[in-house]
């Protein structure tokens, strides 16, 4: 049962991947949304996704965080990732993996 609702938020996913455009405040929220948010960094979006960010330093590997929801985030375009700023830019113009800092560790 698991699998089947990860795979139907996989799919509801990618459906509004393929928009790349930010809804209003009056717009509907995502599937699952439950605020909405303005992304207003370039080549970003607004949708309810993954837990994992398409970021450079960890281009090409899997999430390994399951999410048991979806998260409402500002994510990048598709062909895009975020660089060591955490702006998106081309999957292209990604520096090579490993050169952007750690991030620090969160204590509390």
């Amino acid at each position: 049962m698991y699998i089947f609702f990860a795979l139907l938020l996989f799919i509801i996913n990618a459906a509004n991947c393929q928009k790349c455009v930010n809804p209003g405040p009056n717009d509907p929220l995502p599937p699952g949304g439950i605020t909405w948010q303005n992304c207003t960094k370039p080549h970003e979006f607004y949708t309810c996704g993954s837990a994992c960010q398409n970021e450079c330093n960890t281009l090409g590997d899997p999430c390994t965080i399951i999410n048991i929801r979806c998260n409402d985030l500002c994510y990048c375009c598709p062909g895009y990732a975020r660089d060591c700023l955490g702006n998106c830019i081309p999957e292209k113009a990604c520096p090579p993996k490993g050169s952007c800092p750690k991030k620090p560790c969160i204590v509390y």
